[in-house]
């Protein structure tokens, strides 16, 4: 459900009544501002808690990377969506 809305593009807008291209745009700029101050502030807290071994190390770098990753598929799908608003309005 949540990656058809991430990158559901013009269909999603379409069958969705009262969803226009700008709210779609909007609604994914502020989904990725969302993402990025509840990650990074938690990758730091990560960061600093995992002094000591390097397996924690490890696994702490590990997850950093995974939540990054993700953080990216909200980047692409805001994009897509400010893409697709502005094919929209042009």
């Amino acid at each position: 459900m949540q990656l058809r809305f991430l990158f559901g593009g013009r269909e999603l807008v379409e069958q969705r009544v009262g969803l226009t291209y700008a709210d779609y745009a909007r609604h994914g700029f502020f989904e990725l501002v969302v993402v990025a101050v509840l990650v990074l502030p938690l990758i730091l807290g990560a960061d600093a808690i995992a002094d000591g071994t390097r397996r924690r190390q490890r696994l702490v770098r590990g997850i950093a990377v995974t939540l990054i990753a993700l953080v990216g598929v909200v980047i692409a799908s805001a994009l897509q969506r400010l893409w697709l608003s502005q094919q929209r309005s042009a």
